[in-house]
């Protein structure tokens, strides 16, 4: 095991059940079986059968297969759809996996030689959610052994990743989840690839407004002089939902009895402009990783949409502001109104002559007279030409 004999057996012609310790990390298993020249034994066969293997234990060379190679995506307006992606185990091993999704080409570049670079700038309070860090390492005399990024104490690690890459050295991550103010990786050999990737889960607490993770980053370089980096990571509170493609289910864990999906959400009311690329980044047992490009379009005048009265507010619930998109179906007067739970209207958001589409507005959370309303369920109505209405529910909190 990992280059060294722990266990040795002469020759015998019956079954042995042997039994090898593995302790937690990465481990290559190799068996070899050679001839005794005193003995008589050409013709011998050496066997090794029935391998079994802890609950828990993964392999390097597993293959995940997904359903599709590639996603495109049509989205009718104001259309709001959930997606489902397949996976599967090749050859049967199992598999553990987390997923990242990222717009296309949107990772911030390294400003300096060695950096860590998070794949978003907001975070939502009150939840727990998966961050993509990537390691970026410009400069290749470089070996980068360790890695440190400090939590504030409002923050909680739930689960963490190592670095790595197809085809590099990782770096393993070292410690306990849920009691850390301290995440660290470490590999005394070292990685001096251009990048790295780690995904981590943090519950971050409901009260925080602004996000800011430290780090330090250790290297070699090919003379032994060691040298720190330090930076951070800022992400900002986000309380809505901006991207127009998101994660709902993103890890997981398939085998030969087993298979499991992603699933997402396309939000075309989001969608700005009328289309956007991502890659959904897949990775599993270690040092594996594959990529799905996944590209959204806005068809805004699919056969039949206009037919029937389409509103929609999003988010909801909402917090200072909300978004109303709504369809007119022939040019005409549009009038769109919020009502309380009594049935009283608090505020008039459109009343005015509107073409043929589908249109958006921001209501600020306020009344007619400018006052901001009160927590609670609250009715959008649109009244639209041809005769057709539409009423939809949501909720206010302050």
């Amino acid at each position: 095991m990992d280059g060294s004999i722990v266990t040795d057996h002469e020759y015998n012609d019956y079954w042995r059940f042997i039994s090898i310790p593995l302790e937690r990390g990465y481990h290559t298993l190799r068996w070899v079986g050679t001839r005794d020249p005193s003995r008589d034994s050409f013709g011998s066969i050496f066997r090794l059968d029935n391998l079994i293997f802890s609950p828990g234990v993964l392999f390097s060379n597993a293959i995940l297969v997904p359903e599709y190679e590639q996603l495109e995506i049509s989205l009718a307006p104001g259309e709001i759809r959930d997606l489902s992606l397949d996976l599967h185990s090749q050859d049967g091993k199992s598999i553990e996996y987390i997923a990242v999704l990222r717009q296309s080409n949107s990772l911030k570049q390294a400003t300096e030689s060695i950096s860590l670079v998070c794949n978003q700038d907001t975070f939502q309070a009150g939840s727990e959610d998966l961050y993509l860090i990537s390691l970026y390492n410009s400069d290749q005399t470089l070996n980068v052994y360790q890695i440190n990024i400090e939590l504030p104490d409002d923050v909680i690690a739930s689960s963490v990743g190592s670095f790595n890459l197809p085809g590099e050295t990782p770096l393993l991550f070292t410690g306990d989840i849920g009691s850390l103010t301290r995440l660290s990786w470490f590999n005394e050999e070292g990685c001096n690839a251009d990048s790295l990737r780690c995904g981590f889960r943090l519950i971050i607490d409901a009260n925080l407004s602004h996000l800011v993770m430290p780090y330090e980053v250790h290297t070699r370089d090919t003379e032994g002089l060691e040298r720190c980096f330090e930076g951070s990571i800022e992400l900002s509170r986000g309380d809505e939902q901006m991207e127009s493609l998101y994660l709902l289910q993103n890890e997981g864990r398939v085998s030969h009895t087993r298979t499991s999906a992603i699933t997402m959400r396309a939000n075309q009311n989001l969608l700005i402009p009328d289309s956007a690329a991502y890659d959904l980044e897949i990775y599993y047992n270690g040092n594996n990783m594959l990529t799905i490009p996944i590209n959204i379009s806005y068809d805004s005048n699919p056969a039949g949409f206009y037919d029937t009265a389409h509103l929609k507010v999003y988010p909801n619930p909402c917090m200072a502001s909300t978004k109303v998109a709504y369809s007119i179906p022939a040019t005409g007067r549009a009038l769109l109104e919020v009502f309380n739970i009594r049935g009283q209207k608090v505020r008039t958001q459109v009343d005015y002559t509107l073409a043929k589409g589908y249109y958006r507005t921001i209501w600020d959370t306020c009344d007619d007279r400018g006052n901001p309303v009160g927590s609670g369920v609250y009715f959008c109505r649109l009244k639209a030409s041809k005769d057709q209405e539409a009423v939809i529910r949501f909720v206010v909190l302050r």
